[in-house]
């Protein structure tokens, strides 16, 4: 995403919820904004392409932030890469952050257990589990790489999700 201003890059600014131009110094607040329209995850995709490939669409994935964090997201299918420690801060500020009222628990679909998917960063197999916190989705982890990839709609629900709130 570019600065409305001047068409500089925005740069996240890590535990906040805006973006930052370091050419012309200003600040932008993207949450109401057409970049979070259709993101159930609510991530603001920045759209610079990446050399990585998305494991589910084999599409290019593109940079992407929630919560001043930097992600990568598929622009097909919304899902997220992030790192480990990425992740865990942000499941831990977006359920410490949640006001609504916890979301129904849905039980794990077998069949999501069975697909297998290629890291984007080493293009081996990455390993596909339930998440062990709250949520109950199915993601897919490199322990190689440390990162690991959520389906769309995936981190809304570990966010909803009955339980502490830290």
């Amino acid at each position: 995403m570019n600065c409305p201003n001047c068409a500089a890059p925005l740069r996240p600014i890590a535990g906040r919820k805006y973006l930052f131009c370091e050419h012309c110094s200003t600040f932008h607040y993207p949450e109401a904004s057409p970049e979070t329209a259709g993101s159930p995850d609510r991530v603001i995709r920045l759209g610079e392409r990446s050399d990585l490939r998305c494991p589910v669409c084999d599409v290019d994935l593109v940079s992407a932030t929630s919560e001043g964090l930097s992600l990568l997201s598929c622009p097909q299918c919304d899902g997220l890469l992030a790192t480990n420690d990425d992740f865990s801060l942000l499941v831990r500020l977006r359920r410490a952050a949640h006001e609504g009222p916890p979301a129904q628990p849905v039980p794990l679909e077998p069949v999501e257990l069975a697909r297998t998917t290629t890291c984007p960063n080493c293009r081996k197999a990455m390993e596909t589990h339930p998440y062990y916190g709250p949520g109950n989705v199915v993601i897919d982890t490199c322990p190689r790489c440390k990162v690991l990839w959520l389906d769309s709609g995936e981190l809304a629900a570990i966010e909803r999700a009955p339980g502490s709130r830290w």
